[in-house]
């Protein structure tokens, strides 16, 4: 990325359509200034006696520069193919740039007219570029938000940091406690998309957990019995965290809460409190 997102600074590239489009370039960038953001236009960065090509070339190779904005209309979009005026001159500059790094961010088409299909209106060089649209007046504060989340680095859905694989997955086979998180994991989509089938995915659920707690009594034998609390500890786990997000998603998913599931299942692992009696150990 160029420049710094904390004290950002644009360029806007545009064409003289009419009297109307300038105006609402020069809004956008009166809007952008109040947002905390160095708008560079030529209306009042470009003064007389300036060389106007050495001025559009500085703005868009400068490193100080965090965006280009593209204003593509229909002129905007032939002057550039037809490498025509101003546009076509700071085109030349900047399809340059972009095909030196196919990656670069800098610059950032802008629709704001389609054709007469509903297709944005787009230089040829940046036809393949995600660009942002401005075309209906109706969206423009949300296509406004979209603009300055991505002038400073703000997107609103962020990739979340990498995590560690589930302990479950260590497993050499499929013990029942993967099957209690594999069986958790059904239940939530059942919930989410409202299927039927979670009430006895609900009731697998409760099976494997017994299942799992009664094999727990015959493992991790011949080790003392610190190491046998700790392991038993270790492998009930994924277990009790298939419970609790069962619970959470039964409760944000479900109107009537499923009590008799809950109660029969509570009173089954009240057995699970007591060494049974051909345990000595």
């Amino acid at each position: 990325m160029t420049g710094k997102t904390t004290d950002p600074r644009v360029f806007i590239s545009y064409s003289w359509t009419d009297s109307k489009h300038e105006q609402w370039v020069i809004s956008l960038a009166e809007r952008l200034c109040v947002d905390g953001v160095d708008a560079v236009l030529d209306k009042w960065d470009l003064k007389e006696g300036q060389d106007k090509f050495h001025f559009m070339e500085q703005m868009v190779k400068d490193p100080a520069i965090n965006r280009v904005l593209m204003i593509c209309d229909k002129q905007y979009a032939d002057k550039a193919d037809d490498r025509k005026g101003g546009v076509g001159t700071e085109s030349q500059i900047i399809s340059k740039e972009m095909y030196e790094n196919v990656t670069q961010e800098k610059f950032v088409p802008m629709v704001v007219q389609l054709d007469e299909s509903g297709k944005p209106y787009l230089p040829t060089f940046v036809s393949s570029r995600i660009y942002l649209d401005f075309s209906d007046d109706a969206q423009f504060e949300a296509s406004y938000e979209r603009l300055l989340r991505n002038i400073y680095n703000r997107p609103l859905h962020r990739k979340p940091s990498k995590g560690v694989a589930p302990s479950y997955l260590a497993e050499s086979d499929e013990t029942t406690a993967y099957k209690c998180v594999s069986v958790q994991k059904q239940l939530r989509s059942a919930l989410v998309n409202d299927k039927q089938s979670w009430a006895g995915l609900l009731d697998d659920l409760f099976e494997s957990v017994l299942s799992h707690l009664s094999e727990q009594r015959s493992k991790h034998t011949g080790k003392s019995i610190e190491e046998r609390v700790l392991a038993s500890i270790e492998d009930l786990i994924p277990v009790r965290n298939s419970i609790i997000d069962a619970v959470l998603d039964l409760c944000r998913y479900k109107e009537n809460f499923p009590t008799d599931q809950v109660k029969t299942f509570l009173e089954k692992i009240l057995q699970y409190n007591y060494r049974p009696e051909h345990n000595l150990e």
